[in-house]
């Protein structure tokens, strides 16, 4: 059995790697469609498939110190789509309308629960890209998958969650106010990661750090010792992964009208 620890970067690209080399996600860069919505991980994916890319113009939301914020400024990547092999910019909403069950969908999550349920913080009308394919995605059966690490388990069942949420019901808000909307899809955390490279079972024991593994997780991995040397191997190749530079925006000069805090020098 090991014992290991990987910060939130180390994660991301974990299970950046592993995403990439699914088998399904091969076949339909092989022979269909792969949509990657826009996103930290989702942008590494892009980088374990396509080689060199600018990771820093494929951030939506995120959350920063002391608030949540849009992150989509003017240099911004469209959404990328994998047409047969051939990496295109493309809405996701139009490319939607082309896919099938054969095909994937990759959209990161900001919460998931332990019934295997995810959750995306959204602020747009419409509820921004997931709102915009979920439909589709439901209906023609369209395989989701939603990479995400462990650093994102909340407490509860984000089914009982979402309905308590809305960014018309809140009063204040650090950042602009969203919503929680649930999906149901193939979640790849850490866990699903190692366990797709090496025949292991891997268990979440303990979260949380300091001196810069804030948001860290530590895994225990039980198996064979040759499958243990598969992922041990896996997780030293991502070992010192950094986050990617991630565009500073200042309240005073943003421009996201939905936003309190839009041009504002101080928040508090």
């Amino acid at each position: 059995m090991m014992q290991v620890v990987l910060t939130p970067p180390e994660s991301r690209r974990l299970i950046a790697r592993a995403v990439a080399h699914l088998p399904e996600v091969k076949k339909a860069l092989k022979d269909g469609i792969v949509c990657i919505g826009r996103g930290i991980t989702n942008g590494m994916i892009v980088e374990e498939i396509n080689g060199s890319f600018e990771r820093k113009k494929y951030v939506a939301g995120c959350i920063r110190p002391h608030r949540l914020c849009q992150g989509l400024y003017g240099e911004t990547f469209q959404e990328i789509v994998f047409l047969h092999g051939e990496m295109k910019f493309l809405p996701s909403k139009e490319i939607i309308k082309e896919m099938g069950p054969d095909d994937i969908f990759i959209k990161g999550a900001n919460a998931i629960d332990v019934y295997g349920n995810a959750g995306i913080l959204v602020a747009g009308d419409g509820g921004g890209t997931i709102g915009g394919v979920m439909g589709d995605i439901y209906t023609k059966g369209i395989q989701l998958l939603v990479p995400v690490g462990l650093e994102k388990l909340i407490v509860g069942d984000i089914t009982e969650l979402a309905p308590h949420m809305g960014k018309k019901k809140v009063s204040y808000s650090m950042g602009m106010p969203v919503g929680l909307f649930p999906v149901s899809g193939r979640i790849i955390t850490e866990i699903e990661a190692l366990e797709s490279f090496a025949n292991v079972i891997v268990r979440h024991m303990a979260s949380g750090g300091v001196c810069g593994a804030e948001g860290a997780v530590v895994l225990s991995v039980d198996g064979e010792e040759k499958e243990l040397e598969k992922a041990l191997a896996k997780i030293k190749s991502v070992l010192n992964e950094k986050s990617p530079p991630i565009y500073e925006h200042e309240c005073a000069t943003c421009t996201w009208k939905a936003c309190p805090w839009v041009g504002k020098e101080t928040h508090y």
